[in-house]
């Protein structure tokens, strides 16, 4: 009867490949000090991470390109950085759902300063996204509260005040929660980073 039981037990259990084993579970814990020497060295010193206390997350962790590696997210202060980004290779991408020029990369120095975050984004490598050479270093701007991450092929749910066509992103985007009450959603679709409105804010 226990034999039984135990082979009922392992049938009813399904075996998944290590893959999907991984993007299922809660990311893997990262020492500040990894994530501070990634921007670090990806964004200039004087870009800041903005870690924060409680349960709210400063990274991301996800394929955001859909190529297939790991790459991530960090919330950073640039108040004091935006004339040094270009000299670290950096993209700055206006993600502005309401602008024409949401998708562009655009001069940090020229766009409104709100005293908001920045996330800067590592595309990772077969070496990971603490490789010395990533794939390609982003910034994006907004004013928000907090950010989470959102699967690929996970549906995108539109409140009031959504506007156009629904995105297929590429890879994993960003739910950005807005400071004006609404929300937003950050995807790569397949060039650039864009900005989509899900729910429009006061």
């Amino acid at each position: 009867m226990k034999l039984l039981l135990t082979i009922v037990l392992l049938t009813a259990v399904p075996i998944l490949p290590a893959h999907a084993q991984k993007r299922r579970g809660a990311p893997p814990n990262v020492a500040l000090g990894q994530i501070e020497a990634v921007v670090r060295d990806g964004f200039g010193p004087k870009v800041k991470v903005e870690s924060q206390s409680g349960s709210e997350p400063f990274y991301l962790l996800g394929d955001f390109n859909g190529d297939g590696f790991s790459d991530v997210a960090v919330l950073v202060n640039i108040e004091e950085a935006r004339a040094d980004l270009k000299g670290h290779g950096v993209k700055y991408v206006n993600v502005d759902p309401d602008s024409r020029r949401n998708g562009l990369q655009i001069d940090p120095l020229s766009h409104d300063s709100h005293n908001c975050l920045g996330i800067a984004i590592v595309h990772g490598t077969a070496a990971g996204w603490k490789a010395a050479d990533p794939a390609g270093s982003f910034m994006v701007y907004e004013c928000f509260s907090s950010f989470r991450l959102i699967r690929k092929g996970q549906r995108i749910g539109r409140g009031r005040g959504s506007q156009g066509r629904t995105p297929v992103p590429k890879g994993d985007s960003i739910l950005l929660d807005l400071e004006t009450g609404g929300t937003a959603l950050v995807y790569w679709n397949g060039k650039t980073y864009r900005g989509f409105g899900i729910r429009g804010g006061d």
